[in-house]
């Protein structure tokens, strides 16, 4: 039965965290919380021909930038690009950009979340090669996966996009070791 009263001003995570989404505390995020929800979401809300998630595609920027020669720091912040979304969901390019106050609200806690996993948040240049990078894989990814071409001028890639499902397991799997890996730099 419906409580009225019920707080619901909370989503209990994975990792059994009360985390409230307009107020987030640091000690309330999780590389686990992030890992496993990230591997959860699947891109483009669902449109494309197999489930592909939102922490493969953070997978394959990460691995972007070690091929591109990119630090440890940057190939991290590559991997964590989309850690907010784990907390809000993945919200679609046409409406984000409609919903001025929401990107306000998602940096904030994308900052706060690098800040409770211990990570450097990237600085201008660092997010211009972030965005560059994420913009390459979508447009590859939305090639592959959906037939449609996203830009006027293809982006150079250089690491292959999987064109079959990867159980989610395995994608939260190697986020956390990616994670612990890059970590040390």
């Amino acid at each position: 039965m419906f409580d009225a009263n019920m707080d619901r001003s909370y989503v209990t995570t994975y990792y059994k965290r009360k985390f409230n989404p307009t107020r987030a505390v640091e000690r309330d995020i999780t590389i686990g919380d992030v890992a496993h929800a990230l591997s959860l979401i699947c891109r483009a809300n669902g449109h494309l021909r197999i489930f592909f998630s939102v922490g493969q595609h953070s997978i394959n920027c990460a691995l972007e930038a070690k091929e591109r020669g990119l630090s440890e720091k940057l190939q991290l912040n590559c991997l964590l690009h989309d850690a907010s979304e784990a907390y809000i969901g993945d919200v679609i390019t046409p409406l984000k950009i409609q919903l001025n106050a929401y990107k306000d609200y998602e940096d904030v806690l994308q900052d706060t979340v690098l800040r409770a996993l211990g990570v450097e948040p990237p600085n201008q240049e660092e997010a211009k090669l972030i965005k560059e990078i994420d913009n390459s894989m979508l447009y590859h990814e939305f090639k592959l996966l959906h037939g449609e071409l996203l830009f006027k001028q293809e982006p150079i890639i250089h690491i292959s996009i999987c064109q079959s499902e990867v159980p989610h397991q395995e994608i939260e799997a190697e986020f956390i070791r990616l994670y612990r890996e890059l970590k040390t730099y």
